[in-house]
């Protein structure tokens, strides 16, 4: 049944992926289309009350075309701890907000101007992401993204993932973690809790013991 599901994930994320990819190569003729991007910031929000970063992991067009895509372009290393402190990824979120208010503010009273602006923020950033995607792993930059940081503070905690006795502690779920995060070492708690788990189900689909839930 999980792999059921992942498969059909795995479907309708190559949709997500290519609005993506829609919005990033039109954006700057059609500059609507770069009000996708508060839309997702949005939905992300909404999603974290109820469970924490499922929208990183299930919805949003970026993290989607990070699982498709550009996935066998993806490294296989672990994001550096350095680029995860907490000090660096709220000053990442302060810069790029910063920058993105003040172009907002160029022509406060135009909605093509702000979707420009909107548009003109998801480039850069998707630039930044696919570097690190390369040096480190394809969902490298949902490590360390602004919304992704406060979706974790706000939700982070909720909707854990459990392990059972089962767990061999083979580490195949965390091969699979599109985060790379450490899985197995939590199997004497029964719990598995981390602020940035984006709840998408590739360990449960991937565990070979049926340990996870």
């Amino acid at each position: 049944m999980a792999t059921i599901i992942a498969l059909s994930r795995t479907n309708y994320k190559w949709g997500l992926a290519f609005l993506m990819l829609l919005v990033l190569g039109l954006g700057w003729k059609y500059p609507y289309l770069g009000f996708m991007v508060p839309i997702v910031m949005v939905a992300g929000l909404i999603g974290a009350f109820l469970k924490g970063r499922v929208v990183c992991g299930n919805y949003c067009p970026r993290g989607s075309f990070f699982d498709t895509w550009f996935r066998p372009l993806g490294g296989l290393s672990k994001v550096p701890k350095t680029l995860t402190t907490p000090l660096f990824r709220w000053s990442l979120l302060v810069v790029l907000f910063s920058f993105m208010i003040f172009q907002l503010s160029g022509d406060i009273g135009s909605a093509e101007h702000w979707g420009t602006v909107f548009w003109r923020v998801c480039l850069i950033t998707t630039l930044i992401a696919l570097v690190v995607g390369v040096l480190y792993r394809p969902r490298a930059w949902c490590s360390i993204c602004p919304m992704g940081t406060i979706q974790g503070a706000i939700g982070g905690g909720k909707h854990t993932l459990s392990i059972s006795s089962a767990c061999s502690t083979c580490g195949i779920c965390e091969m699979n973690c599109p985060m790379g995060h450490d899985i197995a070492r939590s199997r004497e708690s029964g719990i598995v809790i981390n602020s940035d788990c984006l709840h998408c189900g590739a360990c449960i689909a991937a565990c070979p013991q049926n340990a996870l839930q």
